[in-house]
């Protein structure tokens, strides 16, 4: 949907004394209606808020090419650009900063400004898809214990205990490939699954045996057992795709694989069975969490343990590492609250409080570390809820199950890069494609 009209919005000095203006989209069905305006409220603070209003009973959601002008004295000091896809909530209301680097440029200069003027307005504005979106039309034979969602987002990865791992198209629901286990009277779930960081390849972890998979011609590269018994719970390809990391499938403690020998290179001996383990990004280092509730930092080069961020009352199976990789994300059920651990010197960030009764350790952390879905129960019913780690406030959730007692509920969950889908793999097998807000 295409926008027919341009935006002109003054700003008064010192405060907020802004001409508002409806802007319309038309649609064929029937026109879109937001008002935006900017706000220079706080110029002691240097804030500059584009504020976005939507008047529609539906939620919405534009691509935008924003371009903001501001003045000094009648002299125009700079013009901004925003490029950034919007979700507008039902009669909500979005607040866009500028980003870092404009925020800079005007702490340079005396913050009285005279005016602002929006330039250019939103595009391409259309009704969000938000809540359930798909049921994949094919099932496993039993319950989803792991999943993943491709780097491009176009796939995802399901692990059941039926010794199968599917490829499915994330658009469509189509069965792509499936990859069976089923070798031998040993075989067990598919409880650990993951993307190489082009995915091209795929890892997953059956009992005491690695597996790599061709995404492309969905053919076996190789099966790599370590002892005969035992159970992978995590895997992870290094970000430059020499090796894999897994836990210990029969011990306390990791393993990695080296992805051009096919030879297990190390072994790191922890002090608990390891349920999450993650490279950073220089490959040296990794995190891992363990059923005791530590989470550590060890250096693969040296086997040796670099610190240990905390030791929580629960198993930190589910445990995110930030973008910048400068800290640490974890739920704490004992506390209810969700913590955050300096990475460097092993002290906590911060701390957010959760507000319900029942916090589940399964967490997920957005790519771009804004926003965190975790789990709660009410009664019977399975409920995820979305908080926007910048200011710790709740802004969205959804029912997974009403019965989660005694009907279906959901297993496994994983959201896709980009943010806008979330995929639940369920106790019948089955798996559900979630449309997620903005924030």
């Amino acid at each position: 949907m295409q926008s027919s009209n341009r935006f002109f919005h003054v700003v008064g000095i010192g405060g907020l004394f802004a001409v508002l203006s409806l802007g319309k989209l038309s649609r064929a069905d029937a026109p879109v209606n937001i008002e935006m305006s900017v706000d220079l409220s706080f110029p002691e603070r240097n804030e500059m808020v584009l504020r976005v209003v939507n008047n529609e009973t539906r939620e919405i959601e534009c691509s935008t090419q924003v371009r903001v002008q501001v003045e000094v004295n009648a002299v125009v000091l700079s013009t901004i650009n925003i490029s950034k896809v919007v979700y507008l909530r039902a009669r909500g209301e979005v607040k866009l900063p500028i980003g870092k680097q404009a925020l800079i440029d005007l702490n340079l200069v005396n913050p009285h400004y005279t005016n602002a003027q929006i330039l250019s307005d939103f595009k391409n504005c259309s009704y969000a898809e938000v809540g359930l979106l798909k049921i994949f039309p094919q099932q496993h034979a039993s319950w989803i214990a792991s999943m993943v969602v491709s780097p491009d987002n176009s796939r995802v990865l399901t692990g059941a205990s039926d010794s199968l791992a599917n490829l499915w198209k994330t658009d469509t629901g189509n069965l792509v490939y499936s990859f069976n286990h089923k070798v031998d009277q040993f075989s067990r779930h598919i409880e650990a699954v993951a993307f190489s960081r082009g995915g091209m390849l795929a890892a997953t972890g059956e009992g005491s045996r690695l597996w790599l998979w061709d995404v492309t011609s969905g053919k076996t590269i190789g099966r790599y057992p370590f002892g005969e018994f035992g159970n992978t719970r995590t895997v992870d390809f290094s970000s430059d795709g020499r090796s894999v990391l897994m836990n210990h499938p029969n011990d306390l403690g990791v393993l990695v694989f080296d992805l051009t020998s096919k030879n297990f290179i190390h072994a790191l001996k922890t002090s608990g069975f390891v349920y999450f383990g993650r490279y950073l990004k220089d490959n040296q280092r990794i995190v891992v969490g363990d059923t005791n509730g530590r989470i550590e930092i060890w250096n693969l080069a040296t086997g040796q343990m670099v610190r240990r961020l905390v030791q929580l009352a629960n198993a930190t199976e589910h445990v995110h590492i930030a973008p910048d990789e400068k800290s640490v994300l974890a739920a704490d059920t004992e506390t209810g609250k969700i913590i955050e651990w300096d990475i460097e010197t092993g002290q906590v960030k911060r701390q957010i409080a959760v507000p319900t009764a029942k916090l589940f350790n399964r967490t997920y952390l957005s790519h771009d570390g804004t926003t965190l879905v975790y789990q709660e129960r009410n009664g019977a019913q399975q409920i995820y809820c979305l908080l926007d780690l910048e200011t710790g406030n709740e802004f969205h959730r959804f029912i997974a199950s009403e019965n989660a007692t005694n009907g279906v509920f959901s297993r496994e969950a994983a959201l896709s890069p980009d943010g806008r889908k979330m995929v639940l793999g369920m106790s019948d097998g089955t798996v559900r494609l979630i449309g997620l807000p903005r924030r």
